[in-house]
């Protein structure tokens, strides 16, 4: 796509600045509020490859580290972690790339924390095991990205499970989408609003810490409910193991917030990322 350009004096996240920073505008709205006030953009990683980035959204906090003395500096987290190794990827190699097993099966992802939820394309579904029978069993969903361009025929699919790291998350309810990623599937902002994650961009390392046992684990999850129906006493959220309603989501939200859709008998819903226990 093409698009304006434009040149801020300085900016900055937290203490860390950064001057002479170029911005791409898109042509869509990203809509939402985060403490009142509207997201009017994404924070990229030309900003962020300066230093070693720790995710701890779950305690609400981000981390910038410039290091110099370590050689191979890892997280002083209490517990075990996990690392992963990971590749460049992009014109200015600022994108993270990494290999994930989905059923077992090995696919290649890319980090993406602008994208809402985890997905995977459909030749990477199909390696995983899921045959179009499977699919006519999913929920049907459109989106749409930076470009405002709307992207169907999309699904909602429980695969057995996804591992990342020492990590597997079993039963992990992901997209299944023809994005146009060169070969990439999304590991998204769900999986950074429940695990802790350090990004290393100097040794090219990835650390996760798992929060909460697998059996408490609700990184790749999803409620669907009715809107507007009140939560005590309420009708219970439609169970993710049935045939899945046709609905279309809407552009993606930030963390918090949830796309609605309406079924095509009209009765509306709402889908929305499993809250952290």
């Amino acid at each position: 796509m093409f698009s304006p350009v434009m040149q801020a004096d300085k900016m900055g996240l937290g203490s860390g600045t950064s001057g002479e920073v170029y911005l791409t505008q898109a042509k869509r709205s990203f809509g939402g509020t985060i403490a009142g006030r509207p997201v009017v953009g994404l924070f990229g990683a030309d900003f962020l490859h300066s230093y070693d980035v720790m995710f701890d959204l779950p305690g609400g906090k981000i981390a910038l580290y410039q290091l110099s003395a370590c050689k191979t500096p890892t997280p002083t987290w209490d517990g075990p972690s996990s690392k992963l190794d990971w590749y460049r990827l992009g014109t200015n190699g600022l994108r993270i790339g990494t290999t994930i097993r989905l059923n077992g099966k090995k696919i290649d992802a890319m980090l993406d924390s602008g994208a809402w939820h985890t997905s995977v394309l459909p030749s990477q579904a199909r390696k995983a095991g899921v045959s179009k029978n499977d699919l006519a069993q999913d929920i049907t969903f459109t989106s749409s990205g930076v470009t405002g361009k709307s992207k169907v025929g999309s699904h909602l699919h429980r695969f057995a499970s996804l591992q990342i790291g020492d990590e597997l998350y079993p039963n992990p309810l992901l997209g299944i989408s023809p994005i146009e990623t060169d070969g990439y599937a999304l590991l998204g902002a769900d999986f950074l609003r429940h695990n802790r994650v350090w990004v290393s961009y100097r040794h090219e390392q990835l650390y996760i810490q798992r929060l909460r046992p697998p059996e408490q684990d609700h990184t790749f999850d999803l409620r669907i409910k009715p809107k507007n129906v009140p939560g005590a006493g309420a009708e219970p959220a439609v169970p993710l193991s049935a045939p899945f309603p046709r609905i279309s989501l809407k552009d993606a939200p930030p963390p918090g917030s949830a796309p609605t859709a309406s079924t095509p008998a009209g009765a509306p819903v709402t889908v929305l990322p499993a809250p952290t226990p």
